[in-house]
């Protein structure tokens, strides 16, 4: 997902944007799904414009975070 986003083209001002998703799909018992999509929600009314990434209880700017595949997370990059 974040390679694709690799240069700022969210040049909008004066909003905030998050990004969020989950490691596991909805489909599947214990998932971060709708913990994620609430956190971000919480995020959105919260932080300063922006662009961020909110995952796993963390919200992180879009481009100094990265999905982790041994930990099962995403971390600052």
């Amino acid at each position: 997902m974040l390679n694709a986003v690799r240069t700022p083209c969210f040049s909008i001002a004066g909003i905030t944007i998050v990004l969020t998703g989950a490691l596991k799909s909805q489909l599947i018992k214990n998932t971060d799904a709708e913990f994620n999509l609430g956190f971000a929600v919480a995020a959105v009314q919260t932080m300063p414009h922006g662009v961020y990434v909110a995952m796993s209880g963390r919200v992180y700017p879009w481009n100094q975070c990265k999905k982790d595949m041994s930990a099962g997370q995403f971390v600052e990059a």
